[in-house]
């Protein structure tokens, strides 16, 4: 760990990316859209059959770390569904960049994330037949869940370990309390202890996620980062990453029906 010069990240987060991140030899496939720069991971579900639930994967200022990929398949077969993690940063990963405030403005909702979440529910829907849509966003990722559900993409649930709202203020100057207000799903927060107040029990974003059936579930012992780019060689946080994972699970099966 060291402190982190990201608008994203807290100060004292993890930074990455590591080699303790968990297993590399993914199950999905990385492909480009045609006529696109976009690449994405996807997988579904091992037996083959038909689902009409689609989970679309945001990852963090490290992009698609071979731990987040693992996620994604663990996703598609916990769930029985289709998972799609955007590569939204172009293969650019903060170790690439000195003006962190710069390179994620020049990522902005409109046009591009909205973009990028347009093709991967075209993609499932035309060739899945994908009608239930989930989300789940690691830090960064946060923000784009909350920034799409705003502007009323449909989502039926999602989640978010260490999330990271405070982008729409810190890079964009928008109002995070505005944003969060037009959210309409449940959504999960799971924030780390030196995530913000705002995102714990109690706090202010969380007041009004609780209205709309969503709730946070505070990992006070573990830094901001932790399910992405924790060392899972300490027993007690690949525990804590563990339990992250196993709440995400259960909160979206709640909201996906087969």
């Amino acid at each position: 760990m060291s402190s982190s010069s990201s608008p994203c990240c807290p100060p004292g987060s993890w930074e990455g990316p590591l080699n303790t991140h968990g297993p590399s030899n993914p199950k999905g496939v990385t492909f480009t859209f045609p006529n696109s720069d976009l690449k994405a991971y996807h997988i579904g579900p091992s037996d083959g059959k038909e689902t009409t639930i689609g989970i679309i994967v945001f990852h963090d200022v490290w992009g698609l770390l071979p731990r987040l990929l693992s996620i994604c398949d663990v996703l598609a077969e916990e769930l029985h569904c289709h998972v799609i993690a955007p590569d939204s940063f172009r293969g650019k990963t903060k170790d690439d960049v000195t003006d962190m405030v710069a390179w994620m403005k020049s990522h902005p909702y409109e046009p591009e994330i909205a973009g990028d979440i347009k093709l991967c529910h075209d993609y499932l829907q035309i060739k899945h037949g994908i009608t239930q849509w989930g989300a789940l966003g690691f830090c960064w990722g946060g923000w784009a869940i909350a920034k799409s559900a705003a502007a009323g993409f449909p989502w039926k649930v999602a989640v978010s370990p260490h999330p990271s709202l405070v982008v729409e203020s810190k890079v964009f100057g928008g109002s995070e309390t505005e944003m969060v207000d037009k959210i309409q799903m449940p959504f999960l927060l799971l924030p780390a202890g030196n995530d913000p107040d705002s995102v714990k029990p109690g706090g202010e974003h969380v007041k009004t996620i609780e209205a709309k059936g969503g709730k946070s579930i505070p990992f006070e012992d573990m830094v901001h980062g932790w399910t992405t780019r924790s060392d899972l060689s300490d027993p007690k946080i690949k525990e804590q990453v563990e339990k992250a994972l196993s709440l995400s699970l259960e909160f979206l099966k709640e909201h996906l029906k087969p």
